[in-house]
């Protein structure tokens, strides 16, 4: 039955070992799709490069993800060196269980001591009792002297205080001892139970064997060499001997099955744990191929919005382009506009100036003539009272001669017509002189209200200019604006795509990471299964041996021998 059982385990390892080589091929194949999904990785980044060169913030980026690649390479590193510190550790266990064992051996020298000092105190306290019941037979002469009894008693309480002290160091001792031990049996229980069982199996078998071989030996020896029935008796007797060691070797074997049973048990457990592997197996693929389908969706994603990003720009570069161009005509329409009116009041400036040039020159050279005028008429004005104050005194003197006062009196006629015709000169130089002076002042509000016209077409002119700057500029920062907008959306897409080809990474590398350490455990599980198969088939080919070399011994011994 037993090697019915074995074979069936056997069957089933074999099955579960096609199923691994069928995985196996699987993740094979997966390999390759990954090193396709590296390739293409490579060609991603390839373009990125080439579409990415002028932009300082993407190069940053860049920069930081090779920062991050330095970490994780430096990660590596350091779970390599782990995993050389789990060798130290494991060697540092092999060592420690060296120091175990010498630790026992200063346990027992420990113990050893420790007899020797209880010894040592029993043989104190015997000497104490001793000396005490001397004293009590001899009381009274220690009764006189006082000092003694004193130095007795300290001694006594110094003894006792060493005692205690010494009986505590032992106790501490002796739980820390147990407790060393326990850990130290714990250990070796753990680390040595299976070698241990092994050994014994094989201590057994060798010794039964040994024993089957000599029994074998001597009965057939003694049937077909000796004839004299004592000694064929003392023969017999010692197969019956023999027997019953037979007996106790198969109580042996029998704890040897009951191992055979724990050591089925324990391939029972790995089975359970193998089929725990394939479940997380199973789970790895299925997580995997679902990191290749977020993988492929993330790269579509990728395509659709370098997609929408290059349309974006294409119609942000058509709207800047339009925008511009429209800027542009108007601006240049309103320049040239301005420009027109500008030299048209340049134009109407400079006559209006001329104009002002010319009146105030004929204000001037009228305002000349006028003073001259007034200069001419005060001279006259002093010549009339000249001659009136002549007339006056040629009044006095008519008497003198007629000739003097017909001349006087034709020169007064006279000078009293040249006055008469200086005053009409000087009221019609004085009417002229109100005429320019009208004209002047006229000319001066011309001027002045040509100057406003000036200065409000001038203001009109930088307020024209100032709305249609203000406009510009309004339409200038609408599109700063819209290129920061689409500038905030292209880094969005690319820091997407830049996280797209992260996250991408990572899942590649999970995969790559978890899949062989599974196969590695699932490889190292299978070679446990064969290994505890073949030694199974072993165990059971010498039981198989054992038995009938049991049957050939408990064969009746025939009668023509007695």
């Amino acid at each position: 039955m037993r090697t019915k059982i074995a074979q069936i385990n056997f069957s089933q390892v074999v099955g579960s070992r096609n199923t691994y080589s069928f995985k196996i091929i699987e993740f094979m194949s997966l390999s390759g799709g990954l090193n396709a999904l590296c390739i293409w990785q490579t060609s991603l980044k390839k373009q990125r490069g080439l579409n990415e060169e002028n932009q300082q913030k993407i190069e940053k980026l860049l920069a930081e993800c090779a920062y991050d690649r330095k970490k994780n390479y430096g990660r590596k590193n350091r779970t390599r060196e782990v995993q050389e510190q789990c060798h130290q550790l494991r060697d540092e266990i092999s060592k420690a269980k060296d120091e175990i064992e010498s630790f026992n051996t200063k346990l027992r020298n420990v113990e050893k001591q420790e007899n020797d000092v209880q010894s040592q105190l029993n043989s104190i306290n015997n000497r104490l009792q001793g000396a005490f019941g001397q004293r009590a037979l001899v009381g009274k002469e220690f009764s006189d002297s006082g000092p003694s009894k004193n130095g007795s008693t300290t001694w006594q309480l110094s003894e006792t205080k060493k005692e205690q002290f010494i009986q505590v160091k032992i106790s501490k001792n002796k739980s820390s001892l147990k407790f060393l031990k326990e850990s130290a049996q714990n250990v070796e229980q753990k680390t040595f139970e299976k070698l241990d069982e092994y050994e014994k199996l094989t201590k057994l078998l060798e010794e039964r064997q040994n024993k089957l071989t000599k029994f074998k030996n001597v009965a057939e020896y003694a049937f077909l060499h000796l004839q004299d029935a004592g000694k064929r008796e003392k023969l017999l007797s010692g197969l019956d001997e023999l027997k019953r060691g037979n007996q106790k070797n198969d109580d042996d074997f029998a704890n040897f099955e009951d191992s055979i049973v724990t050591i089925n048990r324990i391939k029972v457990e790995k089975a359970k744990r193998l089929g725990e592997i394939k479940k997380a197996i199973e789970l790895t693929l299925l997580d995997i191929s679902s990191r290749e389908k977020q993988i492929e969706e993330l790269g579509e994603s990728i395509k659709c919005k370098k997609m929408e990003t290059d349309k974006l720009r294409k119609q942000l570069a058509m709207l800047y382009h339009e925008r511009n161009a429209k800027a542009e005509n108007e601006y240049n329409t309103q320049l040239a506009t301005t420009k027109k009116n500008i030299s048209e009041k340049k134009h109407r400036k400079l006559e209006l100036r001329l104009k002002s040039e010319a009146l105030e020159t004929d204000y001037s050279a009228r305002r000349r003539l006028l003073e001259e005028e007034k200069s001419v008429n005060e001279c006259l004005k002093r010549t009339t009272e000249m001659l009136k104050l002549q007339l006056a005194n040629s009044k006095d003197g008519e008497a003198k001669t007629a000739k003097e006062t017909n001349d006087s009196e034709k020169t007064l006629i006279r000078m009293e017509k040249g006055c008469i015709a200086a005053e009409e000169k000087l009221s019609q130089i004085k009417s002229k002189n109100d005429f320019e002076e009208e004209k002047v002042l006229a000319k001066k509000d011309k001027i002045s209200v040509l100057k406003n016209k000036l200065d409000a077409l001038n203001a009109e002119q930088v307020d024209i200019m100032k709305i249609g700057t203000r406009e510009v500029g309004k339409e200038l920062w609408q599109f700063r604006n819209l290129y920061r907008k689409l500038q905030k959306e292209i880094r969005n897409y690319q820091k997407e795509l830049e996280l797209c080809a992260l996250r991408r990474d990572n899942v590649v590398n999970k995969a790559a990471a978890t899949v062989p350490t599974l196969y590695q455990v699932r490889s190292q599980a299978v070679n446990e299964i064969q290994r505890l198969q073949s030694r199974i088939e072993e165990l059971s080919k010498e039981l198989d041996e054992l038995r009938r070399q049991n049957d050939f011994l408990s064969l009746p011994v025939p009668e023509h021998s007695h």
